[in-house]
């Protein structure tokens, strides 16, 4: 089942990422820059305005794992409704080359005010 983004709302939730299913070392980076776009990448539905959370309970930079905020100025602009993607582009300092991972999402509109 794909994570719900409802509008309107704060969001946040644990994502970890690996490659060829091994944990990935994110202490040793410069950037991690994240938006929501299209499942065809040609739409942006977020600024760069989501936050990563290395301080929350639970999150382990050194395996990857870190909580994704999106905060309600973000979401709240968002008309579109279905199936999205969350991308999260990596730049390591070490030789590790730049890498791109992607999260399947479902944007909802949120109905209680």
């Amino acid at each position: 089942m794909s994570r719900l983004i409802i509008t309107g709302d704060n969001i946040q939730f644990p994502w970890q990422l690996k490659i060829n299913n091994q944990e990935v070392d994110l202490s040793n980076i410069n950037s991690i820059k994240i938006k929501l776009v299209s499942l065809n990448h040609k739409v942006s539905y977020t600024d760069t305005s989501i936050e990563l959370d290395k301080n929350w309970p639970g999150a382990n930079w050194n395996t990857g794992l870190f909580i994704v905020r999106i905060p309600r100025a973000a979401t709240s602009g968002i008309t579109y409704q279905g199936d999205a993607l969350l991308e999260a582009s990596v730049n390591f300092i070490t030789d590790i080359e730049d890498q791109t991972w992607y999260l399947k999402v479902k944007i909802i509109t949120g109905q209680v005010d």
